[in-house]
């Protein structure tokens, strides 16, 4: 579940700030070694 669809589980209940800023909503990057692995022929 993203940011959106938790505000919008949580509307009526608490109320968030239009400048709220939320880290880490972005999975981490890849690890090169698992892609590299993946993509061998």
């Amino acid at each position: 579940m993203d940011f959106e669809e938790l505000k919008d589980h949580l509307r009526g209940l608490l109320e968030f700030p239009d400048d709220l800023v939320v880290e880490n909503e972005n999975p981490p990057p890849p690890d090169p070694e698992v892609l590299e692995k993946l993509l061998r022929p």
